[in-house]
């Protein structure tokens, strides 16, 4: 990222590269755990008492919760990379 914002790369194209990529990465887990989850309820549907194993409303609270946890944890370091000098980025330590 530092060389990109020494080659002139505005901050707010680098923040939408990495939220892009977490999002992606966001959209996969999701899908792929949901469609787990959606799967293996069923045999927990026995243990259940007066609940439902599928129930919507808490596979779309769960989704919400990790969508907004995602977002978030792709955000911050996005928003720290297009605050930081290119200078400092490149040097060595």
């Amino acid at each position: 990222m530092g060389v990109r914002l020494a080659m002139g790369a505005p901050g707010g194209r680098l923040v939408w590269l990495i939220l892009r990529k977490g999002v992606a990465q966001l959209a996969i887990g999701l899908a792929l755990g949901l469609s787990l989850a959606a799967l293996t309820a069923g045999p927990l549907e026995i243990i259940l008492y007066q609940v439902q194993a599928r129930d919507p409303l808490v596979f779309g609270g769960v989704a919400a919760t990790l969508v907004l946890v995602g977002f978030a944890a792709s955000f911050v370091p996005a928003r720290r990379v297009a605050r930081v000098d290119p200078l400092e980025a490149l040097s060595p330590e």
